[in-house]
């Protein structure tokens, strides 16, 4: 780039702040897709973190060691939305609740949504570095090229993670039909 004049430093700056700013919901969305989807992926999959799960639970269980799953209703509910300045992934699902935090009648938290926040952290900011470090060197996208990648690499998300629910469905149904035939 090489020495700039304020009046050209002031400019740069300016497509920056520009460039950043188309960035900006496109990113969060993603951030929001991540943590979603890693969320989903934790439920039916024992974490170090959690504690274990109960006898009674695992015999009602068949011993298949699957915490939070159950129907997969729970998976299901986890959702993300996102606008220009914040996003949100949650469920709407009451049990994730207590699952999430736990209850006062002694079931143990197994936090899977602040969990995936947690490990997907890295990467969101990985993400969000390499947008900035663009555009400060001034090889950021057009502001539509920007939404435009950011919009594909959202639906490819989504394939992916609807193929891996599919997947999980039809292997929740199998299991399903293995208990009631025997």
């Amino acid at each position: 780039m090489g020495i700039m004049n304020l009046m050209e430093a002031a400019a740069r700056f300016a497509a920056v702040e520009a460039d950043l700013e188309l960035a900006r919901e496109p990113m969060i969305a993603a951030a929001c897709q991540m943590v979603a989807g890693r969320s989903r992926d934790l439920i039916g999959v024992p974490k170090a973190e959690w504690a274990p799960l109960a006898p009674e639970t695992l015999e009602r269980k068949g011993g298949v060691n699957t915490p939070l799953l159950e129907s997969g209703a729970l998976r299901a509910s986890i959702s993300w939305n996102a606008d220009r300045n914040q996003g949100f992934v949650g469920t709407n699902d009451g049990v994730g609740v207590f699952m999430e935090l736990g209850t006062s009648r002694g079931a143990p938290p197994r936090s899977f949504l602040a969990l995936a926040a947690e490990i997907e952290g890295p990467a969101v900011a990985k993400m969000m570095s390499k947008v900035v470090g663009t555009a400060i060197g001034g090889r950021l996208a057009t502001g539509s090229q920007v939404g435009e990648f950011f919009h594909l690499a959202k639906e490819v998300a989504h394939m992916v993670s609807d193929a891996v629910d599919h997947v999980s469905d039809s292997l929740d149904e199998m299991e399903q039909s293995g208990k009631q035939n025997r």
